[in-house]
C-alpha cells in the first residue's frame, strides 16, 4: 500500500502506530463528561483564576452562584421566547374573528374566514418544522457549532418581537378583512420559523451545561403556557376583549415580552459560567474533527491491518450504543407530543361541566389546569430520574400514554355526532385525567430533552440538542394533524 512516509524518512523516525477512531472518540467524551457534567471538575479559565484570587470564601461563592442563576434565567427566558408568540395569537380569537366575520368584506368568501384559527395553525406549524428540519440538517451535514446566543437566540427573538409590533400597528388601520389576513398569515410564518431556530439553538447551548439548563428551556415554554391561560380567563370574563384597543396593547406587550427575552439571552456568552463550559464542548468538537482529517490521511500498512479492524469494530459498537439511545429518546419527545396533541386541545376544549362549573370559564379552565399540570411535570423531571433512563424505558412510557385517548374520549364530549359514549360524565373524571395527561407529558418531555444530548459524544451534544428539538416540534405537527383524524373516526 502506499505510504505518506518514505522508507528513509520512516528508519530514521519511527512513525507512531495509529489510534483507531473509537478511541479517541471515547476519550473526547470521557474528558467532556467530567468537563461539562460535574461542575466541580472545569477546566480553568480567567473567572477561576480571579475567584482564586479572592480574599473571602463568602464572595467566591456568591459569584458561582449568581452566574449559574443568570445563566438558568436566560435559558428560562428562551422557553418563555419561543413559545409565547404563538399563543399570542390564540389568546387573540375574538379580536380576528370580529375582523374576519363582517358580511360586506367577507360576502362570498365566508368558508375561507371561518375557518381561520386552522389555516394559522397550519402556517404556524408547517414553518416550524420547516425551520428545525433545515436547521438540523445543516448541523447534521457539517457539524458545525451555533455562532452563540446572539446571533442563535437573540435576534431571531428580536425579528419576532419586530413581527408582532406590526400586528400591533395594524389595529391603527382601518384595514380590510383580507389585508388583515393576509398580514397575519405572513407575521405567522415569521414567527414559527424564528421561533424554530431560537429553541433549537437555546437547546442546543444548553446542551454545553449540566441537564438542569435544557429543563430551564422546557419551564419557560410551560410558565408561558400558564400565563397565556390566565389571559384567556380575564379575556373571557371581560365585556370587551375583542376590541381593537384591547388586542393592540396585548400585541404591544407581546413584543415587549420578545425584547426582554432577546435581552436576557444577548449577553449569555459573556457570562464566565457558561463560557467556560462553551469553550470546552469547542475544544471537543475542534478535537473530533481534527481526529477525522488526520485518519482520512492516514494510510495503515498490513501490519497494522487487525489493529484497525478491532478498534473500528469497537468504534461501531460504542457508536450503535449511544445513537441507538439518540434514536429512542428522539422518538419517546414526539410520541410524547404527539399523543398530547391528539386530544389537547381539539377533544378537551368540548370536554362540558355536568353541573356547570364555572359557567363560560369551564373551558378555559381546563386550559389553564393543563399548563400548570404541565409546568409541575417538567419541574418534577428534576428531581427525578437523577441519572439518565433508558432510551427504550422512556419510549415505552410515552406509548402507554396512548390509553388517554380512548378514556378522554369518553368523557362528556360535546362534538357534534359524537360517537364514543359518555362514561365519565363528572367533572371530577374530567379534571383527573387531563391533570394526568399534563404531568406525563412535562415529565416525559423534559426528561428526555434534559438528557438526550448526553447519549451522544460530547462533541456531537450541540447537534444532538437541535435534533431533539426537531423531534419536538415534528411531534407537535403531527399530533395537530392526528387531531383532525382522531375526531373524525370519533365522529363517524
Amino acid at each position: 500500500m502506499t505510504r505518506l512516509l518514505s522508507r528513509d524518512s520512516e528508519t530514521s523516525t519511527p512513525r507512531p502506530r495509529p489510534r483507531a477512531r473509537g478511541a479517541h472518540v471515547s476519550a473526547i467524551d470521557w474528558r467532556m463528561r467530567v468537563n461539562v457534567d460535574d461542575d466541580d471538575t472545569d477546566t480553568d479559565t480567567d473567572a477561576d483564576a480571579f475567584r482564586r484570587n479572592s480574599t473571602t470564601t463568602t464572595t467566591m461563592t456568591w459569584s458561582e452562584a449568581s452566574e449559574r442563576a443568570v445563566a438558568r434565567a436566560s435559558f428560562v427566558a428562551v422557553g418563555v421566547g419561543t413559545v409565547f408568540p404563538w399563543n399570542v395569537f390564540i389568546t387573540e380569537r375574538e379580536y380576528f374573528a370580529r375582523k374576519f366575520i363582517d358580511e360586506r368584506a367577507t360576502r362570498g368568501h365566508e368558508g375561507v374566514f371561518a375557518n381561520f384559527e386552522g389555516a394559522f395553525a397550519m402556517a404556524y406549524a408547517m414553518a416550524n418544522v420547516f425551520a428545525n428540519a433545515l436547521g438540523a440538517r445543516a448541523r447534521t451535514s457539517d457539524g458545525r457549532r451555533d455562532k452563540g446566543a446572539r446571533a442563535g437566540v437573540a435576534t431571531p427573538l428580536v425579528l419576532v418581537g419586530c413581527a408582532i409590533g406590526t400586528s400591533a400597528m395594524m389595529t391603527y388601520a382601518n384595514a380590510s378583512a383580507w389585508l388583515v389576513y393576509a398580514h397575519t398569515m405572513a407575521v405567522i410564518v415569521v414567527v414559527g420559523a424564528a421561533s424554530a431556530v431560537a429553541q433549537g439553538n437555546g437547546f442546543a447551548l444548553a446542551s454545553d451545561l449540566p441537564p438542569a439548563y435544557a429543563q430551564a428551556v422546557m419551564s419557560g415554554q410551560a410558565a408561558s403556557g400558564v400565563a397565556v391561560s390566565i389571559v384567556a380567563i380575564i379575556t373571557t370574563a371581560g365585556a370587551n376583549g375583542a376590541s381593537d384597543a384591547q388586542a393592540r396593547a396585548y400585541f404591544f406587550i407581546a413584543a415587549c415580552v420578545l425584547f426582554a427575552c432577546a435581552g436576557a439571552t444577548w449577553w449569555l456568552d459573556s457570562i464566565p459560567f457558561y463560557r467556560k463550559h462553551a469553550e470546552a464542548a469547542r475544544e471537543a468538537l475542534a478535537a473530533l474533527e481534527s481526529m477525522r482529517e488526520t485518519s482520512g490521511l492516514l494510510e495503515i500498512d498490513g501490519e497494522d491491518d487487525g489493529e484497525l479492524e478491532t478498534s473500528a469494530a469497537g468504534e461501531a459498537a460504542f457508536t450503535a450504543v449511544d445513537f441507538g439511545e439518540c434514536q429512542k429518546y428522539r422518538a419517546s419527545v414526539a410520541v410524547t407530543f404527539v399523543v398530547t396533541l391528539s386530544v389537547f386541545p381539539a377533544v378537551t376544549s368540548a370536554i362540558r361541566s355536568e353541573h356547570g362549573v364555572f359557567g363560560a370559564l369551564w373551558s378555559p379552565s381546563l386550559f389553564l389546569l393543563f399548563n400548570v399540570g404541565d409546568l409541575f411535570g417538567r419541574l418534577l423531571a428534576t428531581a427525578y430520574p437523577k441519572s439518565p433512563p433508558r432510551g427504550d424505558v422512556l419510549l415505552k412510557l410515552a406509548a402507554l400514554r396512548l390509553v388517554f385517548l380512548p378514556i378522554i374520549a369518553a368523557c362528556d364530549v360535546s362534538i357534534s355526532h359524537w360517537m364514543i359514549p359518555s362514561v365519565f360524565k363528572s367533572e371530577c373524571w374530567s379534571l383527573a385525567f387531563i391533570a394526568a395527561l399534563a404531568v406525563t407529558n412535562g415529565w416525559l418531555a423534559s426528561v428526555a430533552m434534559m438528557h438526550g444530548p448526553s447519549r451522544a459524544p460530547a462533541a456531537l451534544r450541540a447537534s444532538e440538542a437541535f435534533d431533539l428539538s426537531f423531534a419536538l416540534v415534528l411531534g407537535i405537527f403531527l399530533g395537530s394533524v392526528l387531531s383532525f383524524l382522531f375526531v373524525a373516526l370519533c365522529t363517524l
